[in-house]
C-alpha cells in the first residue's frame, strides 16, 4: 500500500517492581508499541502508541490501564528515554520533496521536449482523421459506465467498417462485453486486434459526413479524443 498504518515494536527494557499477583518485587520485562502512518513504508508521524509490562515471573501483563503507581512512575522515566528520530518522519519528507519536484518550473528544454511531443500526436491525429482506415477505432469522451462495481473507460468505441469519398460508417464497439471477456478489467486506451472482431461489435452501423468530422472533430456531440489504428505488418 502506498499509504497507511505500520506498527513499530520498540527496545526491550527491565525493570524491578513490585507484582501485585506474586505480592513482591520482581523482574518485569517492559515494552512500546507505536502505530505509524506511513507513506511507501516511511514512517511520517506517529499517531498511538501501547504500552506492556509483563512479570517474567509469573508471566502476567501489565498494560496502562492496569498499570501501578510504581509501575507509571518507572514507566515514565522509560518513556524519556525514546527518542523521537528523524526516521520517524521521513516518509513526510519524502512527501513534501514530491510534492516539491512536481511543482518545480520545467526547464526550457523539458518544455520543447513536452511541446516537440504534443505537436506529433496532434499531427498524427490531424494526418489519421484526414485520411481514414478500415479498422480505425475512435474514442469519443462521454460520462463514466459502471458495471459490475468496475468502472470503465469514459469513452465510447466507434470502428470504421466502410469509407467513401463523403462518408464514413462505423461499428459501435461491444466495450462492456469486451470487460466481461477480460476478467471484469476496466478498457483502457490501445485496442488489440482482437477488439476488430465482428463479435464484439453491434451489428447496427452509423454514418457519418466526413466533412462534419473534419470541422468539429465531434460524432453524435461527442468530442473524438483519440484515434487508435491497426498496426501494419510487413
Amino acid at each position: 500500500m502506498i499509504l497507511g498504518t505500520i506498527t513499530k515494536t520498540g527496545t526491550l527494557n527491565k525493570i524491578t517492581c513490585n507484582c501485585p499477583k506474586c505480592g513482591q518485587n520482581e523482574e518485569f520485562t517492559f515494552q512500546i508499541a507505536t502505530k505509524f502512518f506511513h507513506f511507501f513504508r516511511l514512517r511520517c508521524f506517529p499517531f498511538e502508541k501501547s504500552e506492556i509490562c509483563q512479570c517474567n515471573n509469573c508471566q502476567t501483563i501489565y498494560n496502562a490501564s492496569n498499570f501501578t503507581t510504581e509501575m507509571r512512575i518507572l514507566v515514565r522515566e522509560l518513556r524519556k528515554r525514546e527518542k523521537n528520530t528523524f526516521f520517524n518522519y521521513l516518509g513526510l519528507v519524502a512527501f513534501f520533496f514530491i510534492i516539491v519536484w512536481f511543482n518545480l518550473p520545467q526547464s526550457e528544454s523539458e518544455k520543447k521536449r513536452i511541446k516537440e511531443l504534443n505537436d506529433g500526436i496532434k499531427k498524427e491525429f490531424v494526418a489519421k482523421i484526414q485520411n481514414p482506415k478500415y479498422n480505425d477505432v475512435y474514442y469519443l469522451q462521454k460520462k463514466d459506465t459502471i458495471i459490475n462495481n468496475q468502472e470503465f473507460a469514459p469513452t465510447s468505441f466507434l470502428v470504421v467498417k466502410e469509407i467513401t469519398k463523403d462518408s464514413l460508417t462505423f461499428n459501435l464497439c461491444k466495450y462492456e462485453e469486451l470487460a466481461e471477456k477480460n476478467g471484469k478489467v476496466t478498457i483502457r486506451e490501445g485496442f488489440k486486434k482482437q477488439y476488430y472482431d465482428s463479435s464484439n461489435l453491434f451489428h447496427s452501423k452509423i454514418r457519418i459526413d466526413r466533412k462534419q468530422i473534419l470541422k468539429d472533430t465531434t460524432i453524435s456531440n461527442f468530442k473524438i479524443y483519440n484515434i487508435d489504428r491497426e498496426e501494419v505488418t510487413k
